[in-house]
């Protein structure tokens, strides 16, 4: 995280574009992402030695979501980030990629699913996926 981004708005979810509203199974996901990692953060709060797995749990609900936009709602994804390091890399997945039927949909779902993430999680964890 670079030091402009300490002044909260890596911090801060994103409202939601008004078309994911209009999509029963967008509101859905979204909802049950949020209260997972609702119920997460309050098991942690109460105690900090509960096992859970991130990825099965908080990363889990998200990729969902996020496949979801990317197959149900492809012209709707947000443009490249050039200022998101994370977009750069999977452009050149891609670009890598090109010629190449093994890895062209491994690249271009991470690609898909990396983008779509700018339209619901805080700058913070783009990172992550």
């Amino acid at each position: 995280m670079s030091s402009g981004e300490n002044n909260g708005a890596a911090e801060q979810w994103p409202l939601l574009p008004d078309w994911m509203w209009d999509c029963a199974d967008c509101v859905r996901l979204y909802e049950g992402m949020r209260h997972v990692q609702a119920e997460v953060a309050g098991l942690t709060a109460e105690d900090s030695s509960v096992d859970w797995d991130f990825t099965d749990s908080v990363l889990g609900t998200q990729l969902r979501l996020g496949r979801h936009l990317a197959d149900a709602h492809p012209e709707l994804l947000p443009p490249w980030d050039p200022a998101c390091e994370t977009c750069a890399e999977r452009q050149d997945a891609l670009a890598r990629a090109e010629g190449r039927p093994d890895r062209m949909p491994a690249a271009v779902m991470n690609a898909e699913e990396h983008r779509v993430r700018h339209l619901f999680v805080p700058s913070r964890l783009l990172r992550l996926l």
